[in-house]
């Protein structure tokens, strides 16, 4: 069984590696494009892993 801990850049790398798998570049073709939406939720994720952290301690 693998290890539940991974490191930030790992849990960052993989979650950038499924949003670009699961969504399109950006939302609109008027969008702002200073982000992807791959980015954006890769961002998220390392968001909430680090909220539920602060939580479980």
């Amino acid at each position: 069984m693998r290890s539940m801990t991974k490191s930030a850049i790992r849990v960052a790398r993989e979650a950038l590696a499924a949003g670009r798998r699961t969504f399109p570049a950006y939302g609109s073709r008027t969008s702002r494009h200073d982000f992807t939406q791959a980015q954006l939720f890769a961002l998220l994720t390392l968001r909430k892993r680090s909220v539920e952290a602060r939580l479980s301690s």
